[in-house]
């Protein structure tokens, strides 16, 4: 008997959505409390408060050059397709969005 999938009710096809929706974010979710971790090891003194300029390893007076070298550098080692993760990824994509916008850099 082959599997049809409209021959399933839409209460059970939200469910099975929900379920793969819950099992996604309990997955992000523990992808980023090792990233939050790994950033406290990295920066001590922070007493779990980074800031964007602390992500990328630049000084909040770095230079726009400065800033988009760091970001291209831990992008490289960040990114999901070099073993890298999602989350780290995205935690890059933020903190380089946000520098770029507290200094008004398009």
């Amino acid at each position: 008997m082959n599997f049809n999938p409209w021959d399933l009710d839409p209460g059970a096809i939200q469910s099975l959505a929900s379920e793969m929706f819950i099992r996604t974010m309990e997955g992000l979710y523990g992808e980023l409390g090792k990233v939050i971790e790994r950033l406290k090891k990295e920066f001590p003194g922070s007493k779990g408060r980074t800031s964007v300029f602390d992500v990328l390893g630049v000084s909040p007076d770095a230079s726009e050059e400065e800033v988009r070298q760091a970001y291209y550098a831990k992008a490289r080692r960040a990114h999901p397709d070099v073993g890298g993760s999602d989350v780290e990824m995205i935690v890059l994509n933020h903190a380089y969005a946000a520098i770029k916008k507290i200094r008004g850099w398009k």
